[in-house]
């Protein structure tokens, strides 16, 4: 409707003599029905160019306010830039123009209806924006209200006649920073608001013949308005997105940290709780380990008592083998206190530290073996030492029942008539010295390897 109305009115100031009554308009339309075809043909144009920009919006940015991202301001001044070819391409295809003039009022057109856009859309679009999420349109700060009065000095200094300064009235960019700084501590609202008033000095200014883009043909002195004003929307625009995108940021990052903050918090108290029942249950464990090794150590001292009774009393009567046999019981019940005594070790795995002494490895395998000798004489193995082991430092006992393990384990997995071991080590050039326990039974096939020194396995 605006575009229809203002063609006709155009039409009608450029055919009509002096100034005519609203008669003489009304008479004119009329009369002379073809301006107002053409007038109605731009406005088509025009409605037509508005569409297609609000399509481009909602497919290309996906919602009706592309100044909070820089991506969507730039994809706002491509979408203007490309419909506004729209309407000026129908534009002067309505009118009958030289070949001369084609490319001069395609390009006017087309970038009065891009200014046009850069100027009012932002301003209009932002300011419905602030009205549905409830923000009071005119709070301004001190430091924002400074800036908008240079802003107006300045805009009045280069595009009015006001004071006559050749300086402000050539150097137009001095607007910029103040738009800048008004972007930055107002928000895009204002600043798009600035760039209206900027633009009505501007055009202003421009039409009356004052200011740094006074040409002396009057098109291209709008023209090159049309392209600072175009300039400095983008500007400002780009940058209160760029701001709003680190605000978004910096708000994301702070919910970030607050929500790790209480993740951090609440494995805190439950890695504190773990602690807790975990100190519990060792405390448990440690009173079980204490009363069992008590209560199993009872029934060794009363064997004890018992044998030492029996050579007591019948030393005189036993035949020598069974005395033999009788001195072979305590070495027994000495390493069964031994192994109620590691009990409570186990009990503490992996809360206490080894006990790390210098041990003879050869006293250790001796000791096995013998509480072992019973063992191996009821099925005739031949035990096998190449060599001494040599005096390593370690946790004696822990190192006594690995061997004690492998032993009885060569001993009882072994199939062979002729049932051997042999224990012994070996200097390895890339891994040191190297114990061993061998024999010729089943062996351990190699997918067990890695379970060979799991507790109870």
């Amino acid at each position: 409707i605006g575009a229809l109305l203002a063609n006709v009115v155009d039409f009608y100031i450029k055919n009509s003599v002096g100034d005519a009554p609203i008669g003489g308009f009304l008479s004119f339309v009329g009369q002379e029905p073809q301006y107002t075809a053409i007038s109605a043909w731009i406005a088509v144009g025009n409605t037509a160019e508005a569409v297609l920009g609000l399509y481009c919006v909602d497919r290309l940015v996906g919602h009706r306010a592309p100044f909070f991202a820089m991506r969507h301001v730039a994809w706002f001044f491509f979408i203007a830039l490309l419909v506004c070819m729209v309407s000026a391409t129908n534009g002067v295809l309505s009118r009958v123009l030289p070949s001369s003039l084609f490319a001069t009022v395609w390009f006017t057109w087309w970038l009065g209806d891009a200014s046009g856009m850069f100027i009012v859309t932002p301003f209009l679009v932002l300011a419905c924006h602030r009205i549905n999420v409830g923000d009071r349109m005119f709070t301004l700060t001190p430091a924002a209200v400074l800036a908008f009065f240079a802003l107006g000095v300045l805009s009045a200094l280069s595009f009015t006649s006001w004071l006559v300064l050749p300086f402000f009235s050539t150097q137009a960019y001095l607007l910029l920073p103040v738009l800048v700084v008004l972007t930055i501590i107002a928000g895009n609202f204002y600043s798009s608001g600035a760039v209206v008033v900027v633009s009505v000095f501007a055009i202003w200014g421009t039409i009356s013949g004052v200011g740094p883009f006074v040409m002396p043909a009057q098109n291209d002195s709008l023209l090159l308005l049309q392209g600072f004003i175009a300039v400095i929307t983008f500007t400002v625009l780009l940058l209160d997105s760029l701001m709003c995108e680190r605000r978004r940021a910096i708000d994301a990052l702070k919910k970030v940290n607050a929500s790790l903050e209480c993740r951090v918090a609440q494995r805190t108290a439950d890695l504190s709780n773990a602690n807790a029942e975990l100190a519990q249950s060792n405390r448990e464990l440690d009173d079980f380990c204490h009363i069992a090794s008590h209560d199993l150590k009872e029934p060794l001292r009363g064997i004890r008592n018992q044998i030492a009774f029996l050579l007591e009393d019948f030393s005189r009567d036993l035949p020598a083998g069974a005395r033999e046999r009788i001195d072979k019981i305590p070495p027994i019940i000495d390493h069964l206190n031994a192994l109620i005594s590691s009990l409570l070790l186990y009990s503490r795995v992996g809360r206490v530290e080894l006990c790390c002494e210098d041990n003879n490895l050869q006293d250790v395998v001796d000791s096995v073996l013998a509480s072992l000798e019973g063992y191996i004489e009821e099925l005739n193995v031949d035990v096998r030492r190449p060599e001494p082991l040599p005096v390593v430092r370690c946790d004696g006992v822990k190192v006594g029942e690995v061997f004690r393990n492998l032993i009885t384990n060569a001993i009882k997995y072994n199939d062979k008539k002729d049932k051997w071991l042999e224990i012994g080590s070996i200097q390895d050039p890339s891994k040191g010295r190297v114990f061993y326990v061998r024999d010729n039974g089943l062996g351990i096939e190699a997918r067990h390897h890695l379970r060979i020194f799991t507790l109870f396995k």
